[in-house]
């Protein structure tokens, strides 16, 4: 307590909670060696991603081995209209206890799009994801009749160069599942088991 008026609770991530819960495959068998340059490459990529919708990333600055993710991204990201409502904002829910850190909320050529960057193709647990970083936003824009309307998708950036290709999920085929995960998460917390 600091001074009686406020508490201060650590709130698990979107990520930790599908991760915790389950819900996305798990990667045991794969030395960590290859998973750390796979989590580096990916933060870059957003990083660029990112840089480049606000119109600022340093071409020069891009690994050459990288390029091939950016040509991707360039290549689907051509003839679109994006406008950004809110790009790689950390967002903390203090009543339902969950923070995250959504990628993309934007419209799309004229609809409304929640979307995750992946490096990767799209894996069980994404749907889930995507649902928890709707909320969010939702939350954090007081827009909810944006809720059931908005669009979830996973941006998949290829490696080789090739269009990335975007994978649509449903918000009810996924928030069951989302709601569920979040709330056995506390209750594990609870009993000490996480």
């Amino acid at each position: 307590m600091d001074g009686g008026n406020t508490v201060t609770i650590r709130v698990p991530s979107v990520t930790h909670i599908i991760d915790d819960m389950g819900l996305r495959p798990s990667y045991e068998g794969v030395p960590l060696g290859v998973l750390k340059r796979a989590g580096e490459r990916g933060t870059i990529i957003h990083r660029c991603i990112e840089l480049d919708l606000l119109d600022d990333l340093d071409e020069t600055s891009i690994d050459p081995e990288l390029t091939s993710y950016m040509d991707s991204w360039r290549a689907w990201r051509e003839g679109k209209k994006i406008e950004i409502l809110l790009l790689e904002q950390p967002i903390v829910y203090p009543k339902r206890q969950f923070a995250g850190t959504p990628d993309l909320f934007c419209n799309l050529d004229g609809k409304w799009h929640i979307i995750d960057f992946k490096t990767r193709e799209p894996v069980p647990g994404d749907g889930e994801q995507l649902v928890g970083y709707l909320i969010l936003c939702c939350y954090h824009l007081h827009k909810w009749q944006w809720l059931r309307k908005c669009q979830l998708a996973v941006l998949h950036v290829r490696k080789d160069g090739k269009p990335a290709e975007l994978h649509r999920y449903e918000y009810g085929k996924h928030c069951d599942q989302w709601e569920a995960a979040l709330n056995l998460w506390w209750t594990r917390r609870g009993r000490g088991l996480i």
